[in-house]
């Protein structure tokens, strides 16, 4: 069963302080990320395909508009062996509208704004242990495998099992692993006027997932004493758009 989220409306801000006036000769622009301090379990969701990639070829002139779901490991079972099956449902939303600004059409603002998700997604999801995968045995009596990454004579064991030719267990190794996550239930860019003034061009990525926990950091994660950052810019934003990146957490 997913959980329900928060809402958007819980998520909203109010518009934030103009900038001074030496910043705002300089650039026309600035962007805004707020995250929920809610974090889910995502395990091993390739988060690349779900945000970027999907956000670039889901996405038009106007907006994108998508809901998907993936079963993937890691929410107990972090060890793929013979027999295994997924044990997390992940379901990714992604939002949004924009259109032209100044002499960059709908595209280019679409690629800045997915570009942006991506970046400050890896800035603030956290690590959530390890999923070992690629169960594998021996090789022509050979006991032991150099390119396992755990198991029998590796520093690191795993309890990967694979059913051996006598109808029992061979020894444990697994010849592949990939970082778990836990990601903000919401996250949201919206893209402003250097006056405060709130644009129509935004972008969000709602997640649901089985399990809530709250951030490992205390507060809101590794952003959660942080009021900005600095992200590069696509090159045609790079004139116009401020590459510090404000950011809020929501409770």
């Amino acid at each position: 069963m997913l959980f329900s989220l928060l809402a958007l409306s819980s998520l909203a801000a109010a518009a934030p302080m103009p900038v001074t006036e030496t910043v705002k000769t300089q650039y026309k622009y600035f962007l805004e990320f707020q995250y929920s301090n809610k974090f889910l379990t995502v395990g091993d969701t390739a988060l690349f395909a779900a945000i970027w990639e999907k956000g670039f070829a889901a996405g038009d002139v106007a907006g994108i508009d998508t809901d998907d779901s993936y079963t993937q490991y890691g929410f107990e079972n972090m060890c793929i062996q013979e027999g295994s099956k997924p044990d997390l449902n992940v379901q990714i939303k992604m939002n949004g509208k924009w259109g032209v600004i100044e002499d960059m059409d709908g595209l280019l603002t679409r690629d800045q704004l997915v570009h942006a998700m991506w970046d400050m997604l890896q800035k603030v999801q956290e690590e959530d242990g390890i999923v070992w995968r690629q169960c594998a045995s021996a090789v022509f009596g050979l006991d032991d495998r150099p390119d396992a990454v755990c198991g029998k004579f590796r520093p690191t064991q795993c309890l990967c099992r694979k059913t051996g030719g006598d109808g029992g267990y061979d020894a444990d190794r697994c010849m592949d692993k990939v970082s778990g996550y836990r990601i903000p239930s919401e996250m949201e860019l919206n893209i402003y006027n250097m006056d405060g003034s709130l644009r129509a061009d935004t972008l969000t990525v709602t997640v649901a997932s089985r399990q809530i926990v709250e951030a490992a950091a205390p507060g809101c994660g590794k952003l959660g004493a942080v009021a900005e950052v600095a992200m590069a810019m696509i090159p045609e934003f790079g004139k116009t758009f401020s590459d510090q990146v404000k950011i809020l957490c929501r409770h």
